[in-house]
C-alpha cells in the first residue's frame, strides 16, 4: 500500500541512494548557500533552480519506472546521463501543463483574494489538491513506458483523479506529522546547540531531496492501484498467406 514510510523504504532499497541524493543536495546546498546573500534573493539563479528541478525530475521519472517495473537499483548512475536527460525533458513536458495552470490559480488568488494566513493556506491547499492529478498523474504514466503519448492519456487521469486527490491527501497529512515535525525538532536541536550554522542549511537541503523523491515515489505506488493500468498494446501476428495448389 502506498505511503510516505513504503516510499521512503523504496529510496532506501538502493545500496547507494545516500550518495545519489547526496549529491544533489551539495549542489542545492552551494546555490542556495549563494542565494543567501541577497536579501530576495539573487534572480540570476532563477534559471540554476530551474535546471536543478528538471534534471531531479528526470532522476525521479527513471526511478519510478524502475519501481513500478520492479527493477533495481531504483535510482539511476552516471552512466545512464541520456536516459536522465531523455526523461528530464519529456517529464517537463508532461508536468507543466497542469503546473502551469496551477500556478496560474495562485497567482490569481494572491492577487485578488485576501484572509487571515490559515484561511489563505486553506484555500491554497484545496487548490493544489483539485489540480495534483494534472500534475503527478501524468508523470507517473509517462515513466511506465517512456511514452508522451501515455503522458496526455486523459481517460486514465480522469478515472484516476477522484481516488488520487484522496491519496495525495493522506501523503500531505503523513507528511507534516512525521517529515515536518521529525525537521523541526532537528533543526531546533541545531539551532540551540550551533546557533545559526551551516547546519540547518544542510538540513534543509538534504529534507528537500529526499521529500522531492519520496512524493514522486508514493505517486508511481499508486499506478494500478489508483491510478488505471495502460491498455498494453497487443502485437498482432502476421497472416499467413494461403499457397494456392
Amino acid at each position: 500500500m502506498a505511503s510516505l514510510i513504503n516510499s521512503i523504504r523504496s529510496i532506501t532499497s538502493d545500496q547507494w541512494w545516500f550518495v545519489k541524493l547526496g549529491i544533489f543536495a551539495a549542489i542545492l546546498f552551494f546555490v542556495m548557500d549563494n542565494d543567501l546573500n541577497y536579501p530576495n534573493g539573487n534572480p540570476a539563479l532563477t534559471p540554476v533552480y530551474i535546471v536543478i528541478f528538471v534534471i531531479m525530475l528526470g532522476c525521479a521519472s527513471v526511478a519510478m519506472h524502475r519501481n513500478i517495473n520492479n527493477k533495481t537499483p531504483l535510482f539511476p548512475n552516471m552512466f545512464n546521463v541520456f536516459e536522465i536527460m531523455n526523461k528530464s525533458i519529456c517529464s517537463a513536458i508532461a508536468i507543466l501543463p497542469g503546473s502551469l495552470i496551477c500556478y496560474s490559480c495562485f497567482y490569481f488568488i494572491q492577487k485578488n483574494i485576501l484572509f487571515e494566513p490559515f484561511v489563505m493556506f486553506v484555500i491554497y491547499l484545496c487548490v493544489l489538491l483539485f489540480f495534483s492529478p494534472f500534475i503527478m498523474i501524468p508523470v507517473v504514466l509517462y515513466s511506465v513506458n517512456g511514452s508522451l503519448f501515455d503522458a496526455f492519456n486523459i481517460k486514465n487521469i480522469y478515472e484516476g483523479s477522484g481516488n488520487f486527490v484522496v491519496q495525495f491527501l493522506s501523503y500531505i497529512l503523513q507528511f507534516i506529522f512525521f517529515i515536518c515535525l521529525v525537521t523541526y525538532c532537528i533543526y531546533f536541536f541545531l539551532l540551540q546547540m550551533l546557533g545559526d550554522h551551516v547546519g540547518l542549511l544542510i538540513l534543509k537541503t538534504i529534507v528537500i531531496v529526499i521529500s522531492f523523491f519520496s512524493l514522486f515515489i508514493f505517486c508511481s505506488d499508486l499506478y494500478e492501484d489508483v491510478i488505471p493500468e495502460l491498455k498494453k498494446k497487443k502485437k498482432q501476428k502476421p497472416k499467413l498467406k494461403r499457397k494456392i495448389p
